[in-house]
């Protein structure tokens, strides 16, 4: 749990902390106050470090809380719905954009232990049909390279 301690900093100050608690993984409980699960590493810049005071915590039903910290449900449903837009699209530039959006989507995974997600989450999914996607284009380029150089 991170507990903001610096007050009157402006409005950019604030929107650059929020931004940066977000890219953390972190879920804002309360204006201020930013929870997420001790399982990744915290690797704080040095001028959020100073603003903020860091506390461990437990919660009587971390998945509850973690629910209120992040809209997991709608992420789900999201998910999903762009692994069947993977799946329905026929041509490479058609996967290209929803490749793109997938990664859109996994920057805003909360990355959280499994014990606290939703059972259908795709987020391996999105990251495996990723992959995929990747795969298939470093082939595509591969096969155009050897064509030009030959």
């Amino acid at each position: 749990m991170l507990i903001v301690t610096s007050i009157g900093t402006d409005a950019r100050t604030r929107a650059a902390l929020r931004t940066c608690m977000h890219h953390k993984r972190f879920g804002e409980l309360r204006e201020g106050v930013w929870m997420r699960p001790d399982n990744l590493d915290l690797d704080l810049e040095s001028d959020v470090a100073a603003r903020v005071r860091m506390l461990t915590a437990r919660d009587e039903a971390p998945a509850d809380l973690a629910g209120q910290l992040w809209d997991l449900s709608g992420w789900t449903e999201a998910g999903h719905r762009l692994l069947g837009d993977m799946a329905a699209a026929t041509d490479m530039p058609g996967r290209f954009v929803v490749a793109a959006a997938m990664v859109r989507h996994l920057l805003t995974d909360p990355m959280l232990p499994a014990e606290l997600l939703p059972a259908d989450w795709p987020g391996a999914g999105l990251r495996a049909a990723y992959h995929d996607f990747a795969t298939a284009m470093a082939k595509r380029r591969d096969a155009t390279q050897l064509l030009e150089v030959t």
